[in-house]
């Protein structure tokens, strides 16, 4: 239901939970949708304020436990999964807006709340060893909190952007009982003749968390490479735009520094985990650099190189693409040789993909695409 300010929304299963957490990412959908019941409502533009507030229940997929006469779900670490609880609420004022010299000003601020119940059982086995039942233990939960302001100040099109977050982990069964801080500021859009700049810098702390999102929250058995906090460093982005040519060539380079090892899963809840850190710190540089021309008839390419760097070695890979279109079709070709030498993880990958849009008429089109991903470490093939 909506009206010119204000739109409701009932979602089933739907992901439509997002909010604007410019830098730290704060919401992911997929993290907080999955099995879920929500409802949400928007406010815009009234006095120059945006809000918007979503309260979801996630619902426990049900699987059976291989007990005779039970139906519950998931067995993980000894306990089940019931409802979790999301609330999710923004509020962005806008202080100050010139459309003559593409300046504004705006602020923001965001709550974020996620709590999930579980329930602890034991084991019942018969004179024989054999399993019988399930008896409960005890009722327990996991809750996280996040409060976060934001700002964006535009002058003359240069875009100064910052956010900062607090979070609160506690319960009868969180690991991780603790506060901690995240935050990161961004310059973007810096011109200086046919030069563009982009600098960010981000300081996360070691027991910030943020359920809702994908690089802060728990997730079993997934690479402490895969999880931002505890992480401090810079992301910087240098493009030449070629006077009076089709041709670009960009440079960009992420450094941080963290002392987060390794992660596990925490034997007893199985949704929840351990971080370990090591006394020292890792470094970890990403460098790619970028050549993008566009030729004549609609056909364009892209050719990249790329180097990681961190406590495994140095994994190059080198990347390239070409596309055409016009009004009757689009396509385009990628082919990406990923971490090079490494045996980690996946391992050296070979990544190829094509896809093809035709317009069939002015409003139906037909659309195929193919990727392809090889591994040579773990001899496996992935394709969709």
């Amino acid at each position: 239901y909506w009206q010119k300010n204000f739109e409701f929304m009932f979602l089933g299963k739907e992901e439509r939970h997002w909010i604007n957490s410019p830098l730290l990412n704060l919401v992911d959908t997929g993290r907080v949708a999955d099995n879920s019941l929500a409802t949400r409502f928007d406010v815009k533009n009234v006095y120059g304020f945006k809000s918007t507030f979503i309260v979801s229940r996630d619902r426990p997929v049900r699987h059976t436990t291989g007990v005779s006469g039970q139906d519950e779900t998931e067995w993980y670490g000894k306990s089940f999964d019931r409802d979790t609880n999301v609330y999710i609420n923004r509020l962005q004022k806008n202080l100050y807006r010139n459309a003559e010299t593409v300046s504004s000003f705006d602020i923001g601020t965001n709550y974020i709340s996620k709590k999930k119940d579980l329930e602890k059982y034991i084991i019942v086995k018969d004179t024989n060893g054999v399993i019988v039942g399930l008896t409960q233990d005890e009722t327990f939960n996991i809750n996280n909190e996040v409060v976060s302001v934001d700002s964006k100040f535009i002058f003359h099109g240069i875009s100064l952007t910052s956010e900062f977050a607090n979070s609160s982990s506690f319960g009868t069964a969180s690991v991780t009982k603790k506060r901690d801080n995240a935050a990161s500021y961004e310059m973007r859009d810096l011109h200086l003749g046919p030069f563009w700049l982009v600098g960010k810098y981000f300081d996360y702390g070691e027991n910030f968390r943020s359920e809702s999102s994908s690089k802060f929250a728990r997730t079993p058995g997934e690479s402490a490479d895969n999880k931002e906090f505890g992480r401090v460093g810079y992301y910087a982005e240098f493009s030449y735009l070629y006077p009076k040519k089709m041709v670009n060539l960009k440079y960009k380079r992420t450094e941080y520094k963290t002392k987060v090892d390794y992660i596990s899963n925490n034997q007893e809840i199985g949704t929840d985990y351990i971080v370990y850190f090591s006394s020292d710190y890792f470094k970890t540089i990403y460098d790619y650099a970028e050549l993008y021309a566009e030729f004549a008839k609609g056909v364009k390419g892209k050719v990249g190189y790329e180097s990681l760097k961190n406590r495994y070695g140095n994994f190059p890979g080198i990347f390239s693409e070409i596309s055409c279109e016009d009004r009757y079709a689009f396509a385009r070709i990628t082919a990406r040789l990923k971490d090079k030498n490494s045996r980690i993880n996946y391992g050296e990958r070979f990544i190829y993909g094509g896809e093809l849009r035709l317009n069939l008429t002015e409003r139906l089109s037909a659309y195929w695409r193919l990727v392809n991903v090889q591994s040579n470490f773990l001899n496996k093939n992935w394709s969709t």
